[in-house]
């Protein structure tokens, strides 16, 4: 696979939903204190620990919400940045000087709509869309918290226009050994 086709590649975003929050950190504590209690992995067939490790595990499957998204092409960023110029500030407003060119909140949806991927196409060479029409889209955001969408359109932003560099990944310096070092 390409280097570009790569940096295009779907990826996964996960939430839990506040309600599970509090029942998911009890069951967490609840195993991590029977899995550090002690003694208690050496008491033949105490299985405490790994029954509540198994409880904390399937409430986070049935409670994590999961969607795939994908970063934008060249040509639908420069269509949604055509159609969404940054704001002038309102007289007496002050605000930063304007950096990525777009006004990010009116084009949250316009990212949404291009960006969100259907997961059982995440591993096809294209993957599709999740979302058919424009209508089907905006009725699945309607049914959403704006913090949810939110963050979702900052990560398809954030995929689309920023590139991380691991410098681990690059080969040592070669240095000479000499009998000073």
């Amino acid at each position: 696979m390409a280097d570009a086709d790569v940096m295009m590649r779907p990826f996964l975003i996960e939430f839990i939903p506040e309600r599970y929050r509090t029942e998911l950190d009890a069951a967490f504590a609840a195993a991590e204190k029977a899995a550090n209690d002690e003694g208690s992995a050496h008491r033949i067939g105490d299985t405490a620990g790994a029954e509540l490790r198994q409880k904390y595990d399937t409430i986070l499957r049935e409670c994590v919400v999961s969607v795939w998204a994908r970063p934008l092409a060249r040509s639908v960023h420069r269509g949604i940045k055509a159609s969404h110029p940054p704001q002038p500030p309102k007289e007496g407003e002050e605000r930063p000087v304007d950096r990525i060119g777009l006004d990010l909140d009116a084009a949250e949806d316009d990212l949404l709509y291009a960006g969100l991927v259907d997961p059982a196409t995440v591993d096809a060479a294209v993957p599709a869309p999740l979302f058919k029409t424009r209508a089907a889209f905006d009725e699945w955001a309607d049914s959403r918290a704006p913090g949810f969408l939110t963050y979702i359109a900052s990560r398809i932003w954030a995929a689309t226009t920023e590139v991380w560099v691991d410098p681990k990944s690059l080969p040592a310096s070669p240095t000479r050994n000499t009998s000073s070092s």
